[in-house]
């Protein structure tokens, strides 16, 4: 009976501790279905030299019909757009109940913004929270992005967009998506380079209860 939990507990140590070595078969791709019963509410997987390999497994247990899980931390992964794209036929699926997902640092582009959008449009979505800094987005991407925060089925209330290559151009697309529909996004974080107060449209997203640009903080 000791030996059982400990094998047990080191199965939960190699999946939910953030994993530098362990690579796709180590996390998710050897049993997905163990992934799934032992990971009900927040897998950790940041950092664990992840590739898009993985991503459809995980789609799987997001669509399974008996997945609880709420919070997902894939950051500081190579997952690249098309990692994105397998992932989001589980962001889609009727039976996720994803409200939490970390993307950020996973070498994304634009391309990854659209897959996105559609997920979040989605009637069936339950994302509140995404985290896509780090990755080269550009305006093109905040555009696309913007597009699925339109969408009334859109439930998003916090969007991190760090240091993600975006310009005054972008944020005046965000500022239009966030005027349209009865958005409920509330938290929005725009840290960029290239993004001056300026052009920030700061007049159109009043209604946010924390907004951060630059180093500027107004919540």
């Amino acid at each position: 009976m000791g030996q059982q939990s400990e094998q047990k507990g080191a199965q939960h140590t190699s999946l939910g501790s953030p994993c530098v070595q362990c690579g796709d078969a180590g996390c998710v791709a050897a049993n997905p279905h163990l992934f799934l019963k032992d990971y009900l509410f927040s897998p950790r997987l940041w950092g664990c030299n992840l590739s898009e390999e993985s991503c459809a497994d995980l789609a799987s247990v997001l669509s399974s019909n008996s997945s609880t899980l709420r919070d997902l931390n894939l950051s500081d992964n190579k997952l690249q757009d098309s990692g994105v794209k397998l992932l989001s036929a589980g962001l889609k699926s009727s039976h996720c109940k994803l409200e939490k997902l970390g993307l950020a640092v996973c070498n994304l582009t634009e391309k990854s913004c659209a897959v996105l959008a559609a997920a979040l449009s989605s009637n069936s979505s339950t994302l509140r929270d995404l985290n896509l800094s780090y990755n080269d987005l550009q305006d093109i991407g905040v555009e696309l992005l913007s597009a699925g925060m339109k969408n009334p089925h859109c439930k998003l209330e916090k969007l991190e967009l760090i240091n993600c290559s975006i310009t005054g151009e972008g944020c005046a697309t965000l500022a239009s998506a966030l005027k349209s529909n009865p958005s409920h996004l509330r938290e929005l974080d725009l840290i960029s380079e290239l993004l001056s107060l300026k052009h920030t449209h700061t007049h159109t997203i009043v209604h946010l209860q924390c907004f951060r640009v630059g180093c500027k903080l107004t919540c």
